[in-house]
């Protein structure tokens, strides 16, 4: 989707970049009971989330489809416990847990995955065993 006049909202989060300070706090936690991710933040904080949300859209630093997002000098946490990927077609693209049929899915490919590392794990150290023994006996 093409912006109306992308260089104008480019030169306006530049001009919001300066104006607003790195400054405030912004605070994510996830709340069980409800099933909520919640985020609490100062009036500078959701200015600078703002500022650089926008700035992700048209410069991302990506890793694959991951925005990397310098949020550590508002959330005061190195490693956030949440992530924002950039896609352009969002409907039709699958999370992790939704490839997989949803949490139960989820859970049951990744308890075989295990399953498969622990049993080449013990595989490998019965080989391992037997060398030895057949060595050193």
């Amino acid at each position: 989707m093409e912006l109306p006049d992308e260089d104008l909202v480019r030169r306006l989060t530049r001009e919001l970049d300066k104006a607003v300070p790195e400054k405030g706090t912004v605070r994510v936690r996830y709340d069980e009971d409800e099933n909520v991710t919640i985020v609490r933040a100062s009036q500078l904080g959701y200015l600078r989330l703002g500022v650089e949300f926008l700035e992700a859209a048209f410069d991302p630093k990506l890793e694959g489809d991951l925005v990397e997002l310098d949020l550590e000098y508002l959330t005061g946490v190195e490693a956030p416990c949440y992530w924002f990927e950039r896609i352009e077609d969002v409907d039709n693209t699958l999370t992790f847990w939704q490839a997989f049929g949803g949490g139960a899915g989820a859970l049951l490919a990744i308890s075989a995955f295990l399953f498969f590392i622990a049993s080449v794990l013990v595989g490998a150290l019965s080989i391992i065993g037997w060398v030895i023994e057949a060595l050193f006996y």
